[in-house]
């Protein structure tokens, strides 16, 4: 996607949904993450001076998990959809390598706790957007 693209994805979910994307950026792999990110930052420090403009301030509910970024799927495109599966694919690649090795994390990092990351949301974001996008292919166009 272009920068352009990834503003107007970026534009559909609110500040607190982009917090929850920087967390599954976090754990991504990919080329240009770079941009992604900066495409992001910037699209919620928009957000974020309308709202001290507006005196609103964003609160995240007790009980908000990353899967609430699926809210707006019906919002997103099928492109745009497809390029949050990626994300998330590639974050949850990345944390079930740090499950796979967690006991040697462990034994070697005195801190590690594997609690830390979001590997089970994140697991369920993937299974999630993957049945969103083979729901999208399996409807039938009927002229």
């Amino acid at each position: 996607m272009d920068i352009v693209e990834l503003e107007i994805l970026f534009s559909k979910y609110n500040i607190i949904e982009l917090d929850s994307i920087n967390i599954v950026l976090e754990y991504v792999h990919n080329n240009n993450k770079d941009i992604i990110i900066d495409v992001l930052n910037k699209v919620k420090s928009t957000k974020e001076k309308a709202c001290y403009e507006e005196f609103e301030v964003p609160v995240k509910p007790y009980n908000y998990s990353l899967l609430n970024i699926l809210d707006k799927n019906s919002e997103l495109s099928d492109k745009e959809i497809k390029f949050i599966h990626s994300l998330v694919d590639d974050a949850s690649f990345f944390l079930t390598s740090i499950q796979n090795f967690a006991y040697a994390y462990e034994q070697e990092i005195e801190d590690f706790d594997i609690c830390d990351y979001p590997i089970q949301e994140m697991h369920k974001l993937e299974y999630a957007l993957y049945n969103e996008i083979e729901n999208r292919n399996a409807k039938v166009y009927v002229k």
